[in-house]
């Protein structure tokens, strides 16, 4: 879809320019994926495209509220796809694929995060290494995916995994050390 007049191109344009901090800022509240935030904002204002007249016709802050509505909404819908994508439908049997499936049950260092307070974990996190800070708040605070915690990092990608559990290891001890200080 194309924007044949200059003056609905520009118009668009000018919004578009004008919005794009903010837009990308809501955008990213809702679905947390620097990757497609701007690809939501691109196809929000490719469904404007239609609405330009309807517009035109507007007052500026009413423009501006469509607009941001508009790109909100298709973040939302973004969001509510990518789930239902994500689900899984099984048809048959498991019985054949049960040795196949491998267990997915937490380690014990996974566990410590949703097991101890936030004191605890706190005072852990403050003892561990930089580095191990950033891997552990990357991944369960901004719950970034290992690819892009290796760009984020500048560390190879394929290290990602080893190093994050050795840092869920430390912490573990760590918070071992915290709660055993306040058992005594």
């Amino acid at each position: 879809m194309a924007i044949e007049n200059d003056e609905d191109r520009n118009f668009l344009t000018e919004h578009y320019i004008n919005l794009y901090a903010l837009l990308y800022k809501l955008v990213w509240e809702i679905t947390h994926d620097h990757d497609f935030t701007e690809d939501i904002i691109h196809d929000a204002m490719i469904r404007l495209i239609d609405k330009l007249d309807f517009l035109k016709r507007k007052e500026a802050p009413v423009q501006v509220s469509y607009i941001v509505r508009t790109v909100i909404n298709t973040a939302k819908n973004y969001v509510t796809s990518d789930i239902r994508k994500r689900k899984h439908h099984c048809v048959g049997t498991l019985d054949d694929l049960s040795d196949t499936i491998p267990d997915l049950s937490d380690p014990p260092e996974e566990k410590l995060f949703t097991s101890c307070d936030y004191e605890t974990l706190g005072n852990a996190m403050k003892r561990l290494p930089q580095r191990d800070q950033d891997l552990l708040y990357l991944k369960y605070v901004m719950e970034m995916r290992d690819e892009k915690i290796a760009n984020e990092l500048d560390i190879d990608a394929k290290n990602i995994r080893s190093y994050l559990s050795r840092a869920r290891k430390r912490a573990l001890k760590f918070v071992r050390e915290e709660e055993a200080k306040y058992a005594q």
